[in-house]
């Protein structure tokens, strides 16, 4: 992808991370801002692919107190909590 192309994307996803919780606005933006950009392209659709369901499935994910059917979704939203503990953790350091 292109840099223009990825910048284009970035701007499209970001508006599309703003979600009705706070929560879900914290792991996703930090996802897109640390991770996606280097993802492979198909976790980046998986990404994408997470931002279309509904907000209280995907807090109940993020919690661990349900997982989703698909395994891509499932290691995504791994990949999420982890990118978001990391970018805490380096924060807390600083």
């Amino acid at each position: 992808m292109k840099p223009e192309e990825l910048q284009q994307e970035l701007l499209r996803l970001r508006w599309a991370c703003r979600r009705g919780m706070r929560e879900l606005d914290f792991w996703f933006l930090n996802y897109l801002n640390h991770a996606y950009a280097n993802a492979s392209r198909e976790e980046q659709l998986t990404f994408q692919k997470l931002l279309g369901y509904q907000d209280q499935e995907i807090f109940e994910w993020m919690l661990e107190t349900a997982q989703p059917t698909d395994a891509a979704l499932r290691k995504m939203v791994v990949s999420i909590r982890d990118t978001s503990s990391a970018v805490a953790r380096a924060q807390t350091d600083n």
